[in-house]
């Protein structure tokens, strides 16, 4: 992924009255330091496309898809997802102060930001 660039999302359907949530982790090593960040954006489903800003990706260090420190080799550190959650909704049961429950859609992917 392109830091230099904003970053735009599209989608079909979702539900309605509630917002897609992106969020994005990146990691970095450059030998000597560690560095990380991440964000959430929040957008109305209906919007069916959103682009994270330049600065926000800007702000991300640049990834790396595997490191090794003191021996020990890390993995990849850097991933986007994007998911959707119904509205929810309430419901009681015995011995229960508050219940609520709603069903969520997410997709999540490793990714390496330049």
């Amino acid at each position: 992924m392109n830091r230099s660039a904003g970053l735009t999302f599209t989608w079909q359907g979702g539900q309605p009255n509630t917002y897609v949530t992106i969020n994005g982790t990146a990691a970095g090593w450059n030998g000597t330091d560690f560095g990380a960040a991440a964000f959430t954006c929040l957008a109305p489903v209906e919007a069916q496309t959103f682009t994270i800003p330049q600065t926000v990706m800007l702000s991300l260090p640049a990834s790396v898809s595997a490191v090794t420190v003191n021996g020990v080799t890390l993995g990849q550190w850097s991933s986007l997802s994007i998911s959707n959650s119904s509205v929810p909704q309430s419901f009681t049961a015995p011995g229960l102060d508050r219940g609520t429950m709603n069903a969520n859609f997410s997709i999540a992917r490793a990714v390496t930001f330049q």
